[in-house]
């Protein structure tokens, strides 16, 4: 991969990457581009081979200034501006991205082997999440490390799909939608499934449908093989990352929920994370949008 980027301040973490072009990155920010070009330089510093494509629509192109573009671009990224979003509003944007995501997947199949989504806005790497333990014959799922029972959101994301939730339901570890992973066939037939079930009105989330496809069985009803975060031991991810938690760690040290002596690839839930801006500062520009933490 030819790129010409100012590194991060963090050694990547390694853990036997095999990337090649054929391996693809798809991210999107709508409305705004914030964090995109961080995004973008954390996934090149791993110095991963991978393709990388951003969907951008007209508002977040126009919010992005020549230097976050150059940015992006001289990181190997693939800037897709798709104009005017078919669906907006609520939580039609999940609906509109995935539209465009599935038709790049579809497109160009014949020559993809690993996808790999994750939200545009709050998403760093520490290191190349392609690697040679990929587990291929599934769709990879990473739970937050909480339960229905402790969130009374994502209880409501999945009620919403009609879903009557029992006692048992309290103690499942619900999936964060922000981040999947999979052969490229088994990553286009579940978001396929998604889009043909999904009824674009604004009120339905991804992370809703992801987690009642899980507890009704409709994966397995569409022979969708997936497999969530304690029965996966690679493409290490952490969810709801934050410093507070875990004291000492820092952007290119962020562990496991599961497992503190596993270093994780991709960290997720970034705008928890105030020290990012000390291991990947911003770069000498324009760049108001550079990041989106909370700090």
């Amino acid at each position: 991969m030819n790129a010409s980027f100012p590194p991060c301040n963090f050694q990547p973490v390694k853990y036997k990457p095999n990337s090649t072009p054929d391996d693809l990155f798809i991210s999107y920010a709508f409305k705004n581009c914030k964090n995109l070009a961080s995004l973008a330089r954390t996934f090149r510093h791993t110095g991963t081979n991978a393709s990388a494509v951003f969907f951008i629509d007209d508002e977040a192109n126009s919010a992005m200034t020549n230097d976050t573009r150059n940015l992006i671009l001289s990181c190997g990224v693939t800037l897709i501006n798709v104009g005017k979003l078919p669906f907006s509003g609520g939580t039609n944007y999940y609906h509109s991205a995935y539209m465009f995501m599935t038709e790049l997947v579809r497109l160009n199949i014949h020559k993809l082997n690993r996808v790999i989504k994750s939200d545009g806005f709050d998403t760093f790497f520490q290191g190349d999440p392609f690697i040679e333990d990929f587990r291929e014959d599934s769709l990879l799922l990473y739970d937050e490390h909480y339960t229905l029972k402790q969130c009374p959101f994502n209880r409501d994301f999945i009620k919403r799909y009609g879903y009557k939730l029992t006692e048992k339901d309290n103690e499942f570890y619900y999936i964060c939608a922000g981040f999947a992973a999979g052969k490229a066939e088994i990553f286009l037939n579940a978001y396929w499934l998604y889009l043909s079930f999904v009824i674009p009105d604004g009120s339905y989330t991804d992370q809703g449908g992801f987690n009642y496809f899980i507890l009704t069985g409709m994966f397995e009803k569409y022979q969708i093989p997936f497999i969530t975060q304690k029965g996966i031991d690679n493409v290490f991810v952490r969810h709801c990352a934050r410093d507070w938690t875990r004291r000492n760690e820092r952007l290119g040290t962020f562990t496991m929920n599961y497992n503190a002596s596993k270093y994780a690839l991709v960290v997720h839930h970034s705008y928890l994370i105030e020290n990012v801006k000390q291991y990947c500062p911003a770069p000498h520009g324009k760049f108001p949008d550079y990041f989106n933490t909370r700090s």
